[in-house]
């Protein structure tokens, strides 16, 4: 495993949650501590936003039921039309482009969360599958083989996900039973092995440099950073940087600069009771008048109003 890949406690990683979450309905079934599982919904919005790209040690199950969505990672840029299923395997980089209509569900799991005390063959081999480093994303469309029922599982499991506030022993099992049944369905997948999964070379490194630079960026948005830096950091001229990062992100360095401090400032100003002053400083903004500016633009109000309408009576 790449030392990047592995730094799934990084500020990148520790932001993943909340890139869903600013943008979509969470579900309290994460609640429990014995039970890493979580699960969000995408429903219609005024416009298309971002899902920036990110990766993890969990597993993400994504079910888009209406719309036409982007899939980002080092390759080529996806468009998926709903009705389709993406499972996303461990340390796989990802991000998205949800259309203003689109309505979809996301899962995040620990893989072994699933696990047996008496070890079923065929479901310890898709866990193993699934937690080898540098896969591409499995992707079910109307037509593939299963792919109904993988679908319906998937619906399923978002029913009960919505239903269940905070889920007991048997709402767990319940749930981890759902996971076990769309992985089955899974696994009959033509592709679902590791010579068609395996990243090429080529992807393999452009991912690994791609999880270096964000990881730097991540570690040093909150400091007076440019693309000069960033530049340097991967060994790259800041022309062909430029280039290069709007051409494997989905947008300009400055752009992706400015929603990650965004991002920050939404957190700290749910998470802590810290002056506006105090955390825009701590999110990378030095200049008053344009952290409000941008912060408007993005959440549509005002910090503080954010934080109030955030804020637990």
């Amino acid at each position: 495993m790449s030392n990047a890949a592995g730094q799934n406690k990084s500020a990148e990683a520790e932001l993943h949650a909340a890139d869903h979450e600013a943008e979509a309905s969470a579900s309290a079934a994460a609640s429990h501590p014995d039970f890493p599982f979580a699960f969000y919904f995408w429903q219609e919005r005024q416009q298309p936003f971002q899902v920036q790209l990110h990766w993890h040690q969990d597993l993400e199950l994504l079910v888009f039921e209406k719309g036409r969505f982007v899939l980002n990672s080092a390759q080529k840029p996806m468009e998926l039309k709903a009705p389709a299923v993406v499972l996303v395997p461990a340390w796989c980089i990802h991000g998205m482009l949800v259309p203003h209509d689109g309505r979809a569900q996301i899962f995040t799991f620990d893989a072994w969360m699933l696990e047996l005390k008496e070890a079923d063959e065929r479901l310890e081999f898709c866990l193993d599958l699934l937690l080898t480093p540098d896969l591409n994303e499995l992707i079910w469309r109307r037509g593939d083989p299963h792919f109904a029922d993988v679908f319906n599982a998937a619906r399923a499991l978002a029913e009960r996900c919505s239903e269940v506030r905070r889920p007991g022993a048997v709402e767990r099992l319940i749930i981890k039973s759902e996971l076990i049944k769309i992985l089955a369905y899974c696994s009959t997948s033509p592709y679902f092995n590791l010579k068609d999964l395996r990243q090429s070379e080529a992807v393999q490194a452009q991912q690994e440099r791609l999880k270096n630079l964000l990881s730097y960026v991540a570690d040093h948005f909150a400091y007076p950073i440019g693309i000069e830096d960033a530049a340097a950091a991967c060994g790259l001229s800041k022309s062909y940087f430029s280039e290069y990062f709007t051409r494997t992100v989905g947008m300009s360095f400055s752009e992706y600069l400015l929603r990650l401090r965004l991002k920050q400032a939404s957190q700290l100003l749910i998470n802590t009771s810290l002056p506006i002053e105090q955390l825009m400083l701590k999110s990378g903004f030095e200049n008053k008048s344009y952290f409000h500016k941008s912060f408007k633009q993005i959440f549509g109000c005002t910090p503080l109003q954010y934080r109030r309408a955030r804020s637990v009576p």
